[in-house]
């Protein structure tokens, strides 16, 4: 199973995390920069994994993402867990 990693270092607000997750989960790809783009990208046959593949997704600094982020982050992590093929993991800390 392929693993992607979010790590909540690399963005501090809802623009950089679309900017970021394109260049975790797709390749050469630049999507809508909206939650409905991010489902779709959550599914799917953007170059890095395959429509509905299973994989696993764990993003690091979570709290963090939620500081920065507020309600949106559970909105994104909600998007997450909604995909079965996704086993999703959050963690406390970057070194986990």
């Amino acid at each position: 199973m392929k693993r992607f990693t979010i790590d909540a270092q690399c963005f501090d607000s809802l623009c950089r995390f679309f900017d970021y997750a394109d260049v975790v989960l797709c390749s050469n790809f630049r999507s809508g920069r909206n939650l409905n783009a991010f489902h779709d990208v959550l599914m799917g046959g953007f170059g890095k994994f395959d429509y509905e593949e299973e994989i696993e997704i764990v993003w690091l600094d979570a709290p963090k993402s939620r500081r920065d982020l507020g309600d949106v982050y559970e909105r994104l992590a909600d998007a997450i867990r909604s995909k079965e093929h996704i086993t999703f993991t959050e963690k406390d800390s970057v070194a986990g």
